[in-house]
């Protein structure tokens, strides 16, 4: 029955075909449908006819006993759905459930997927313990995002395209800022890597253009190719990683400051490329040193 744009339909054993459940709700405009509640199982032939005819209007969806596994629907089959805001799981779903909208296991330690209309702060569980690949990947009227201790593992771009995003702590319990976690998070002015963490992937913070300063403990071994890069409102830098990659804070066009600290042991190529920064050198470097002489000669 639809109500108001509002569309509720049952799926039984019976009568999985979701075309045959329309036709008897006496649906003929399905692209007018923006809530969706399915009770019942939705196959993945459901879901495809669903995909096809409603992912550019649909903003709620009830997901019922959706089947959410190999050869079934993949939960990122959803990224298609353009102004989807919520998704919520029937209790009795074998495979996944929801928490205020966003797509969960069943057990609610992972984190696998943020509709991408969804707004305001979210605040991850304390039973989430893994935060999936592109699990909020452009969201973007998301401007908080809280992520308690309990979470150990990022995949990459789990945050990338947020750009509303001005305020996230990264736990201590992390060790590995991976791939784009934060590529064009636009809005995000700062980060506090903590000294959990041992390495910061290729694009990790990328197009970060809101970011003005940065801190690298020495607990980070290496920081990625293009790890910083273009990151243009950056003006501040301090640095004690290990290795400091390819083109790791290229085109930071306002830096102005870089402080080398004296646990850097590898400066790789345009690792500061089109940054008019004025650099110094801890003295108990055992490799580099500052040339003041030249603003733009940071080593010798």
């Amino acid at each position: 029955m639809m109500i108001n744009n509002t569309l509720s339909i049952c799926l039984t054993p019976k009568n999985l075909c979701i075309e045959q459940a329309l036709k008897e709700a006496g649906v003929t405009d399905i692209a007018s449908v923006s809530k969706l509640t399915i009770s019942g199982t939705l196959t993945l032939r459901s879901f495809k006819y669903i995909q096809e005819n409603m992912s550019k209007t649909l903003r709620e969806f009830d997901i019922g006993n959706a089947l959410f596994s190999k050869g079934h629907i993949d939960i990122h089959d959803f990224s298609g759905f353009s102004k989807l805001s919520s998704i919520e799981v029937n209790p009795r779903n074998q495979m996944i459930s929801s928490h205020n909208g966003v797509v969960l296991s069943k057990r609610k330690k992972e984190l696998i997927y943020c509709p991408p209309k969804r707004q305001a702060d979210f605040v991850i569980p304390d039973s989430v313990k893994h935060i999936k690949c592109n699990a909020f990947a452009d969201c973007e009227q998301i401007t908080s995002i809280t992520i308690p201790e309990t979470v150990t593992t990022i995949d990459s771009g789990a945050f990338c395209g947020c750009s509303s995003l001005t305020s996230i702590v990264i736990p201590s319990s992390l060790n590995e800022i991976q791939s784009k976690t934060f590529y064009k998070c636009s809005s995000l002015t700062s980060i506090e890597i903590p000294m959990s963490v041992f390495s910061l992937g290729t694009s990790a913070f990328e197009n970060c253009i809101g970011l003005t300063s940065i801190n690298i403990p020495a607990s980070v071994l290496s920081v990625g190719y293009s790890a910083f890069s273009n990151c243009i409102g950056l003006i501040y830098a301090t640095i004690s990683a290990k290795i400091i990659g390819l083109c790791a804070f290229s085109g930071c066009t306002s830096l102005k400051s870089v402080l080398i600290s004296a646990s850097v042991e590898e400066i790789s190529n345009n690792a500061f490329h089109n940054c008019p920064a004025y650099f110094t050198v801890h003295p108990d470097n055992l490799v580099y040193e500052s040339k003041n002489e030249s603003k733009k000669c940071y080593y010798v």
